[in-house]
């Protein structure tokens, strides 16, 4: 017999294995309108967390992404070489460099965010209303650290505007 842990600990790998699957599957849709390089899931998730937070720096985008500080300076190099942010240093502490969404990063994160909800729609073919609400609710108590009653900003869905746009 399998000891209690062993299988927990199998089956949480394979709960991952089948998110990862999942994401993989919605992700391989989106046409970014890049032919050369394609979706890069760091750079949208980076996007997301600059829209909600104004003031973020580096280093804080870097422990929101679980990555490097190295990493988020060469994500960031890409991404301002792109237009999509720009970096402005604090005007009362001149060492520090906050990170900002330009108007070009805003369209492109809203077209992004527009072909996922394509891409992803079938992964919930076949499911009721029932079944999405208890994912919802699953997926809400994985995302959450205990005792948070409500979902974060940074982990919100956009809001969308009467057209169905993200704002």
């Amino acid at each position: 017999m399998e000891d209690s842990r062993g299988s927990r600990e199998q089956l949480i790998e394979d709960t991952l294995g089948l998110m990862r699957g999942a994401i993989g599957r919605a992700m391989a849709g989106i046409d970014p309108g890049r032919p050369k390089e394609g979706f890069r899931v760091l750079e949208h998730f980076a996007l997301h967390y600059m829209m909600h937070d104004r003031k973020m720096t580096q280093s804080e985008l870097a422990n929101l992404l679980g990555v490097s500080p190295g990493y988020v300076t060469t994500l960031i190099d890409r991404m301002e070489g792109e237009r999509l942010v720009k970096r402005i240093r604090d005007r009362r502490d001149r060492r520090k460099i906050q990170l900002r969404v330009t108007l070009t990063g805003h369209h492109f994160h809203h077209h992004l965010h527009r072909q996922f909800g394509v891409t992803a729609m079938p992964l919930f073919d076949g499911w009721t209303n029932e079944e999405i609400a208890t994912f919802q609710r699953l997926l809400r108590k994985l995302a959450m650290p205990p005792n948070v009653t409500a979902v974060p900003d940074l982990l919100a869905a956009p809001a969308r505007g009467t057209d169905g746009t993200v704002k």
